[in-house]
């Protein structure tokens, strides 16, 4: 479903406007209401057609949400003593019937003060795009020579996008420059952020403007018309699609002949499925326009008979029940966990009985009824969820309890496998308080493996999962941001991971390396300075905090011939090499490269141009200058620097950019 839905159709991926301090700056996915153009910044599909949309354009991926506490808009109305409403389109028998029925609000229809001079105009069929966008360029250049102003209401953005540039193309073909002026400076409605002038029902309307707008100009829009075009006839209305109601076709033409002026309006549509355009009929059109709109009314009693209405019934039940639970609890830390786990378990309940019970009523009813009688909070036993488990055995751990801790963990290991990994690393802490210290630290070490190892297969399957997003996202064309927020997040849960996995590598020690120190403020460069210093006994004397290499005293000989293998060694001369080895208390790097020749790049390159496979060689140097971190010129000494050409006159200078005085005069003179 979400493959075939469009974009800039049903949906539009766009960076909404800024609500709120927790809202974030990047593209997501905003739902479009068809029949009115308004975009539902706060809204979402729900059972995962959001999340795939998403995907499909590589972007942030949200939680799935799940009801607790809910109210429909037709019961929150419904609450009213009396309810009273004004709308200048009631719309078809059908929905005034459904007014009746949910609300009991009979309809009146009050006569306009005014003689009402609008015309509807003969409506146009074609049966391809082409063929409706060069009628629509026809009716607006005829109007503009009334000396009218066009407003065309489209279905979609994308459709809005379309009609422009097809209309601006004729435009430029058949007309003089003067007369093509209306069609190159359309006024573009799309979105109801856009800043529309003739919203405020003050800024007159000039005649020869064209107005292409989705159906948000066809709602509570009043354009004010100047003296001249009112004189000229007026506004002239033309949707470009058949509306699938009655009432949204009425709210579109009334944008023309308002409070008494004239007016025209017509349907200039594209119906694919008629052959013969000349024998169409609009009438029949309209028939099978209003026979579907009486079944999607239907459906809808349906679903709130029997869906929203069992649904409240459902909430009824366990609304008070969980009241009067959570008013015999103490208020810590536990109870809010305790009953934040309860409307978990309540909104998977209420989910998951809408298909147990195939929306059968009085099954749902007896599910909840039978669900709240055994709801309880039990501090003993914890929470039901396993994000509410884990929690619940942190706090347990930080008050030293520890065996209800262990229990609770324990429990996430047997009935939730996709959270061992954390229940085995938190199991560690349970551990550490143990007293037999030879078995606790065989049975910490073991623990740690395992997390290390669930953490490190998550890991994998993150950036499995980043590069099958990536492959299939769709890109496109004349976007004027970038959608990798997907990509960023797989990133920020990567190194969160990673984060995990060194603090567990820490624990059992691990190879330190020059580039081990770097951080998001620590280059390369600096970490290779930190780690020569580090390891000089020129400032630690005998024992530097990095140490040299050592041989392990047993190895597993199957497992590195395996590794000889696969990376083309000798696995004999290995041995024989970390037998030599093996004679010196701490070794490095070169003395590994040394003892056992493993060919370098260099030597590659030397060997190349040896033989006479290179030639004219030529020495180039390159600055990354996306890794010219800042440093305070008041850490360095003794060296020169190339400083910031960035013209601030703080003096900043590139740490990684450092050298001697002879080494610049001998590269730059």
């Amino acid at each position: 479903m979400a493959n075939k839905m469009e974009p800039d159709v049903e949906y539009q991926v766009a960076i909404p406007k800024m609500t709120s301090l927790k809202d974030k700056n990047e593209p997501q996915i905003v739902i479009i209401d068809r029949d009115t153009g308004v975009h539902l910044q706060k809204t979402y599909w729900h059972k995962g057609l959001h999340q795939f949309l998403q995907l499909k354009h590589g972007l942030r991926l949200t939680a799935l949400s799940t009801k607790a506490v809910f109210i429909s808009n037709i019961t929150f109305l419904k609450k009213f003593q009396c309810i009273y409403g004004f709308s200048g389109t009631l719309g078809s028998e059908a929905e005034k019937k459904e007014l009746n029925k949910f609300y009991g609000l009979k309809s009146v229809i009050i006569p306009s003060s005014n003689v009402k001079q609008f015309y509807e105009e003969q409506t146009i069929i074609t049966n391809s795009e082409t063929a409706q966008k060069e009628e629509i360029f026809e009716v607006v250049k005829q109007k503009m020579a009334e000396g009218r102003s066009v407003l065309i209401i489209a279905d979609s953005v994308k459709e809005v996008n379309q009609i422009f540039e097809n209309v601006k193309i004729l435009a430029e073909c058949n007309l003089s420059e003067n007369e093509c002026k209306p069609f190159e400076e359309a006024i573009l409605y799309k979105r109801d952020s856009d800043q529309f002038e003739y919203n405020d029902g003050k800024t007159e309307l000039q005649p020869h403007t064209l107005i292409i707008a989705t159906p948000l100009a066809s709602r509570g829009t009043n354009i004010k018309l100047s003296p001249t075009l009112i004189s000229q006839g007026g506004l002239h209305v033309i949707i470009s699609f058949l509306p699938k109601n009655i009432r949204i076709e009425e709210q579109a033409f009334g944008r023309a002949a308002r409070c008494g002026e004239r007016g025209t309006a017509q349907l200039i549509i594209c119906e694919k499925s008629v052959k013969n355009v000349n024998s169409a009929n609009i009438k029949e059109l309209k028939f099978k326009r209003d026979a579907n709109e009486k079944e999607r009314i239907e459906k809808m009693q349906k679903i709130y008979e029997t869906k929203l209405e069992v649904e409240k019934d459902c909430l009824k039940e366990f609304g008070p029940k969980y009241l009067e639970i959570i008013k015999k609890e103490v208020d810590d830390k536990f109870a809010e966990i305790l009953s934040k786990d309860l409307r978990d378990s309540w909104a998977l309940f209420l989910d998951k009985s809408e298909y147990e019970c195939d929306n059968d009523k009085e099954k749902r009813i007896s599910a909840t009824i039978k669900f709240c009688k055994n709801l309880n909070i039990d501090r003993m036993n914890g929470p039901t969820q396993p994000l509410n488990i884990l929690n619940y055995a942190v706090h347990l751990m930080k008050n030293e309890e520890w065996k209800k801790a262990n229990k609770l963990l324990e429990k996430v290991c047997r009935q939730f496998p996709a959270y061992l990994p954390e229940a085995q690393y938190y199991s560690i802490f349970i551990i550490a308080k143990k007293k037999e210290e030879q078995k606790q630290f065989q049975q910490a070490e073991n623990q740690l493996c395992k997390a290390r190892n669930g953490f490190a297969k998550r890991l994998l399957n993150y950036q499995k999962l980043s590069q099958i997003v990536n492959e299939h996202k769709i890109v496109e064309e004349n976007r004027i941001f970038e959608c990798d927020t997907f990509l960023q997040q797989q990133k920020e849960s990567i190194k969160l991971f990673d984060q995990v996995i060194e603090s567990i590598d820490d624990f059992f020690g691990r190879i330190i390396s020059p580039f081990s120190f770097i951080t998001d403020r620590i280059c390369a460069e600096a970490s290779m300075f930190l780690y020569k210093r580090f390891s000089s006994s020129k400032y630690y004397g005998k024992n530097p905090p990095i140490t040299g290499l050592k041989i392990k005293k047993e190895i597993n000989e199957k497992n590195l011939k395996n590794y000889c293998q696969l990376n083309g060694f000798c696995a004999e001369n290995v041995i024989k090499s970390l037998e030599t080895l093996e004679k010196f208390e701490n070794i490095n790097i070169k003395m590994i490269q040394k003892e056992m020749k493993i060919p370098k790049w260099e030597e590659f390159w030397a060997v190349l141009k040896e033989k006479g496979c290179l030639r004219d060689e030529k020495m180039h140097m390159f600055v990354n200058t996306l890794k010219l971190p800042q440093l305070s010129a008041s850490k360095i000494d003794d060296k020169y620097f190339i400083g910031s050409d960035s013209g601030d006159s703080v003096d900043r200078l590139f740490q990684h950019l450092i050298c001697h005085r002879k080494f610049l005069l001998e590269r730059i003179g």
